[in-house]
């Protein structure tokens, strides 16, 4: 009689009889096991793949975008990659923040951010996060000029305000 076989995360799982295990011999992703239901044996593949991403991953820089509409950058170092858990489906990472003036951070300088705001670095991205820089400079300094105009509108007269000066 021929075993059950399935594929999961492209790695095949087999039912052995004489054993009554689930095992799994992968040597493409190094994975070897052997389980006593199929949900144990899916578990310990997902085990060795967040073991393999974790072991792969070394620091290295990026540039990390925080704010409304990504206004400040600064370059970071990008520490590890945290587990989806189940409650959140987003890629998270761990930072490392120098100390600068006006961007969020832990007293030991590390936290929690979302993969969406690290940016590689490169010479390409770095010209463009500096155009994005004076931009948002740009913008800045408009908004304040904006600011001291509105600032000298004349109001329109309230009707309350008119009738009491008359009584």
């Amino acid at each position: 009689m021929a075993g059950i076989h399935v594929s999961y995360k492209s790695v095949g799982i087999t039912y052995n009889e004489d054993s009554n295990r689930w095992c799994v011999d992968d040597e493409k992703n190094g994975i070897t096991l052997a389980r006593a239901s199929l949900e144990e044996a899916k578990k310990g593949v997902d085990a060795a793949f967040r073991k393999a991403k974790k072991s792969k991953s070394k620091p290295f820089e990026a540039w990390y975008a925080e704010g409304y509409g990504h206004s400040r950058w600064v370059k970071v170092m990008v520490t590890s990659f945290t587990d989806p858990d189940r409650y959140r489906y987003r890629d998270e990472a761990w930072i490392t923040l120098p100390k600068v003036d006006g961007f969020k951070s832990s007293p030991k300088g590390r936290c929690k951010v979302l993969v969406s705001e690290l940016f590689k670095v490169t010479k390409l991205n770095d010209s463009r996060i500096a155009k994005l820089q004076e931009f948002t400079k740009q913008i800045s300094d408009l908004e304040k000029k904006s600011s001291v105009i509105r600032e000298k509108l004349e109001p329109i007269p309230t009707p309350s305000l008119e009738e009491s000066k008359d009584s």
